[in-house]
């Protein structure tokens, strides 16, 4: 088959791009973190995004959403409708015992994360999700954790994780392969800068941002 392609005028206008679903986890995780108010605009409302914020808010974070937020694309003058919330952090270590498993849905990723972090709080919690994420392995991320003192218990390596947290230290840690989740969980995990990581620039520079020190 034949097919003949003719050159078309120029490309004007304006384009809505949605949110990243990475930056998206870790700019709502890190703000729940954070001392004060964050404003976290073109949130990506994925299911995946959805779970780590029901999770967020079942930690005691409030977050108001702000529907009508409106969005610049570009330099141009046209405005887009986006998803934005305010995310009133509790700190550090003001993150709330949840009143019952946290529901993490089909997101591996909102798991991930929120182990390195409840990992080290002062309170037990126990993850969860749907059948898909119960029968993904979870060992990768309970051992690297585990050599930081944390408590982690799985169901034959696999999910529910029951964490007890407890103050961790920290710890090089070489990783078997490298997954941007099991890298991120390890930032969220580590109290000192002992933790060694490949840095992700795209993800890393969001912590940046917030405060972090990111090796």
């Amino acid at each position: 088959m034949n097919l003949t392609v003719h050159p078309g005028g120029p490309l004007r206008g304006c384009v809505r791009v949605l949110g990243d679903k990475s930056i998206s986890h870790r700019a709502l995780l890190l703000a729940a973190l954070a001392d004060g108010d964050s404003h976290i605009a073109n949130f990506l409302p994925s299911g995946d995004c959805l779970a780590t914020l029901a999770c967020v808010r079942a930690l005691g974070v409030e977050v108001t959403s702000i529907p009508s937020a409106l969005l610049r694309a570009g330099p141009g003058p046209s405005p887009y409708e986006g998803t934005a919330f305010v995310v009133h952090g509790r700190g550090l270590h003001g993150l709330r015992p949840p009143a019952a498993p946290l529901d993490c849905a089909r997101s591996g990723t909102t798991m991930r994360l929120l182990a390195g972090i409840l990992a080290g709080q002062p309170f037990s919690s126990t993850l969860t999700g749907d059948r898909q994420l119960l029968r993904r392995p979870m060992r990768r991320i309970a051992e690297p954790l585990r050599s930081m003192g944390a408590e982690i218990e799985t169901a034959g390596g696999h999910a529910p994780l029951t964490i007890r947290g407890r103050r961790l230290h920290g710890h090089e840690h070489t990783l078997a392969v490298a997954p941007a989740q099991a890298e991120g969980r390890g930032r969220v995990a580590a109290r000192g800068p002992d933790l060694c990581a490949p840095a992700a620039q795209r993800r890393g520079a969001a912590g940046g941002r917030a405060g972090a020190r990111l090796p």
